[in-house]
């Protein structure tokens, strides 16, 4: 197993800068998710760590060792893809077998390590079958058989759910997370999708395409339910949680705010804004509701008129729009809904609220 250090990072195209300036330290058998939207250099990271892409700048240590310019083979990782690249006229045994054959392993060696993988996995009564005769989710299994029997110190993983749909991939989010619990070994997984980062990730390193992040692609690194709780910027905010939290824009006078759509409200004791007069209000849907359905003990009163009605069965999710300014309301599936066009006031828990700069947009301190 080892560490992976990102130390001042960069990666250039001609004059076009992808990365830069990444500083990232990946602990020894961490899971560590890669997440973030197209083009914020998620997957050229990954692919620096695996030597498919060269550092123009910086340190890239795997262990103790700089890597910057050794090969793909001396690495010691293993790569999952997202389009799973099996070879289509080998069966399964021959697909996971293949890369131990190349590296001139005995053969009882890699019948071993074959057949430790295939019970790992479940991959026993396919090992005799082709991938045109596998599931998407059962392929995917036999890309991760392959990584598995190489037993190297680092796997990565990119997009390797992507191609499947939403049961199997919560499925495969499981069995991933499982593996790399049982095998040990640090795991370095990039997707989109902010589901799968917050449930399969120790930790998470939120990035950005440097045209919104300015002097480094990294927002923020932490474990889930801290990114999730304080988000260090509007970015991170808004990317992580499902549904995105709103942003509302505010003005500060004194200790009362005043905000499109709401009579005004006091700002909570726990925050210290000083001389921010104009701040960004995030509200998580969850922690706003219809007025009437139970008031919490701070709150903010808003109205706005109801542009779209979610009906997901156990909640409805209510978006209204506040001047310009989308706001969405969870409510619970019981509960009647109001329609669309109907004009509605709702109530946020201010103790959930998150206060940014209008300007930076970043998170403003609180009060020790």
């Amino acid at each position: 197993m080892a560490g992976i250090t990102f130390q001042s990072v960069a990666k250039r195209y001609g004059e076009t800068d992808v990365i830069k300036n990444l500083s990232l330290e990946i602990r020894d058998g961490e899971f560590m998710v890669l997440v973030g939207p197209s083009g914020c250099g998620k997957s050229t990271a990954l692919r620096m760590i695996a030597g498919l892409e060269t550092v123009s700048s910086g340190q890239l240590r795997i262990a103790d060792r700089i890597v910057n310019d050794v090969k793909p083979k001396d690495r010691d990782v293993a790569m999952v893809f997202q389009s799973y690249a099996l070879y289509p006229h080998m069966t399964v045994r021959q697909n996971v077998a293949f890369g131990l054959e190349v590296r001139k392993t005995p053969k009882d060696e890699i019948d071993r390590r074959v057949q430790e993988a295939s019970s790992i996995l479940g991959l026993d009564p396919y090992l005799d079958r082709k991938p045109k005769a596998l599931s998407g989710g059962q392929r995917q299994r036999v890309a991760l058989g392959r990584a598995i029997v190489r037993d190297p110190s680092v796997f990565l993983f990119d997009e390797p759910l992507s191609n499947l749909d939403a049961k199997l991939r919560t499925g495969m989010r499981a069995e991933i997370s499982r593996l790399q619990k049982r095998l040990g070994t640090t795991a370095v997984y990039v997707t989109h999708d902010q589901t799968e980062a917050m449930t399969m990730g120790d930790r998470i390193a939120v990035l950005a395409p440097l045209a919104e992040a300015g002097d480094s692609n990294l927002m923020q690194v932490g474990a889930p339910l801290e990114l999730y709780h304080r988000p260090r910027n509007v970015f991170v905010a808004r990317f992580i949680g499902a549904p995105s939290m709103s942003i509302l824009q505010g003005r500060l006078q004194g200790r009362s705010i005043h905000a499109p759509g709401s009579p005004g409200f006091d700002l909570p004791a726990r925050w210290d804004l000083g001389a921010h007069e104009g701040i960004e209000i995030g509200l998580r849907p969850e922690d706003v509701r219809l007025a009437g359905q139970g008031k919490p003990a701070a709150s903010a009163r808003f109205t706005g008129r109801v542009d779209m009605v979610e009906t997901l069965g156990h909640e409805v999710l209510i978006h209204l729009d506040i001047d310009g300014t989308s706001l969405i309301a969870k409510s619970h599936g019981q509960e009647p809904s109001p329609k669309m066009g109907d004009m509605v006031q709702v109530e946020a828990d201010l103790d959930k609220a998150h206060f940014f700069d209008a300007v930076t947009h970043q998170r403003l301190p609180e009060r020790d």
